[in-house]
């Protein structure tokens, strides 16, 4: 009777588990298996751009390289061959270039290095670029005395010569920095232009003084807008309600000269709330009140003011080739599941060749929100009904277990 008993439940077992669903049979009953079901939760791949961005290209660029001298990392004051110091080069006879570092006494125009212009003599420092006759050209740089008003100009023209001095003489003494610039227009035929600094007088002799920094020339800034998100609860895949979302702005400029007061924008997007105290820039947290710090939060509106010299109340600047990026933090609503959230972000900015204001738009991106259930389906990869079945049949096979042992002991 026991036995017929057992075969009963071992058959009733097993014809449900036959009768589940084909996504849970398999092989072995302990395997999970892959789920097709649509609304699976599936690995999230890059952000679809639904907008293509604005500008998403910039013409063909003239760009010093180096120009805040930032490409050596040291400590102190570094003397070294042009050799190492990318994109410059020196009229002295031995060939030497001074670097100073922010640790060296004196402060930086910007950024955490600067240059002397005399290093071991009196010398004339340079870059010589590829330029289109005719184009327009903007340099700008900082100049700053050492131990006294120390005088300098600005030489611009064909490597061969001559060399035409820029306005009058630049001097500064050792309080501060001063900021210069102009235009200059390509001669006629000139396909290479040499962008020069000449050491004109120095208080303190041949190998001190007329320190430089932040040095650009080139043609119109022109900034790209980017966008991307990402999970921060489950990365690498989609979100469900309640996960935690971080997006990051990122604005390069691909111009010749540094794009000024630059200011990102953004909004929160519909069907998330903004994780408070979750904005940052390239410095750090930032808060989200405003007129504290360099960002704000003003009702889901997100302002950040960015790049050298950025403050409370207006945007800094962005150098040639150079980029700055933002983040912040967003959770997804209820009810939101199917859902796209969709984002971008504005970039404003001045260029500081025409003096016009800009805007970049980035990318949009577009994240699907999936539902819980079938995220918790698809990582178990295993079918209710079987997996039921497959508890009886174990349930049961346990109880015939106990019953056929205490049916041996009273035997006994």
């Amino acid at each position: 009777m026991l036995v017929a008993l057992v075969a009963g439940a071992v058959a009733l077992s097993a014809l449900t588990v036959l009768s589940a669903p084909a996504a849970s049979a398999s092989a072995s009953p302990t395997a999970p298996t892959a789920q097709t079901a649509p609304t699976a939760r599936t690995a999230q791949t890059a952000p679809t751009a639904r907008a293509a961005q604005t500008p998403a290209v910039c013409p063909a660029a003239v760009a010093l390289v180096n120009g805040g001298f930032e490409a050596n990392s040291f400590s102190g004051v570094l003397i070294v061959d042009q050799s190492q110091v990318p994109g410059w080069s020196t009229t002295a006879s031995d060939g030497a270039i001074e670097l100073w570092a922010s640790d060296a006494g004196v402060p930086p125009g910007s950024g955490n290095n600067f240059a002397e212009l005399n290093a071991n003599q009196v010398s004339t420092l340079y870059q010589d670029l590829a330029t289109v006759p005719g184009e327009l050209l903007r340099w700008q740089l900082q100049h700053r005395g050492r131990e006294g008003t120390d005088v300098m100009a600005v030489d611009l023209g064909p490597p061969s010569g001559p060399l035409v001095q820029q306005g009058g003489p630049i001097a500064d003494d050792p309080t501060a920095w001063g900021t210069y610039s102009g235009l200059y227009v390509v001669p006629a035929g000139q396909t290479t232009t040499r962008f020069a600094f000449v050491s004109v007088s120095s208080v303190g002799g041949d190998s001190l003084g007329n320190f430089l920094d932040s040095i650009s020339l080139g043609t119109a800034a022109c900034v790209i807008a980017s966008k991307s998100v990402a999970n921060i609860t489950h990365p690498g895949l989609s979100p469900v309600v309640g996960d935690t979302l971080e997006y990051t702005v990122t604005a390069r400029n691909d111009g010749g000269v540094p794009a000024s007061t630059v200011v990102v924008t953004d909004t929160v997007p519909v069907g998330t709330t903004y994780v408070a105290g979750s904005m940052t820039d390239a410095n750090g947290a930032v808060t989200d009140a405003a007129g504290d710090d360099t960002g704000e939060n003003a009702a889901g509106t997100l302002q950040w003011r960015i790049g050298d010299g950025a403050d409370a109340s207006t945007g800094g600047s962005i150098p040639a080739g150079e980029s700055r990026a933002v983040t912040f933090r967003v959770t997804v609503d209820s009810g939101t599941v199917g859902a796209n959230l969709q984002n971008a972000a504005q970039v404003s900015y001045v260029e500081t060749l025409s003096t016009d204001a800009a805007v970049a738009t980035s990318n949009t991106t577009a994240t699907t929100v999936s539902s819980p259930a079938a995220a918790t389906l698809s990582a178990t990869g295993s079918s209710p009904v079987g997996g039921l079945a497959i508890a009886t049949l174990f349930l049961l096979a346990g109880t015939a277990t106990l019953l056929v042992r205490r049916r041996a002991r009273a035997a006994r």
